[in-house]
């Protein structure tokens, strides 16, 4: 039975993909232009994680000041601001393994994928 239900998840999902493939005019995808999406990918999700990094930063620091000296709540809302900086950290990270993959495989302008870039 588990295998009849992959079966057809697999073919739901297959069908609708080769439809769209077949109603959209071809296009000539080259190395530069799978970059140029990954770019952009890139440079949104890092804006929303940087976003939602400021917004935690804000909340826990507010929590932290109406924490009023309760264990608790100093103990929370410290852990909160050190993932938010781990978030950041993490998401500095991603641009330089980018860079990195592109400086390996030859991009011409890795300074595309500094953040200040995007």
């Amino acid at each position: 039975m588990k295998h009849i239900k992959k079966l057809i998840f697999g073919i739901a999902a297959v069908v609708p993909s080769i439809a769209l493939a077949e109603a959209l005019p071809e296009y000539d995808l080259t190395i530069q232009s799978i970059f140029a999406i990954i770019n952009g990918l890139v440079c949104w999700m890092a804006r929303a994680s940087y976003t939602l990094m400021v917004i935690m930063l804000v909340f826990y620091g507010v929590m932290y000041f109406f924490s009023e000296g309760e264990l608790g709540k100093v103990v929370k809302a410290k852990d909160g601001v050190k993932w938010a900086a781990v978030g950041i950290l993490v998401t500095l990270g991603v641009y330089t393994i980018i860079a990195t993959i592109a400086n390996a495989v030859g991009v011409p302008d890795v300074s595309s994928f500094l953040p200040l870039s995007c």
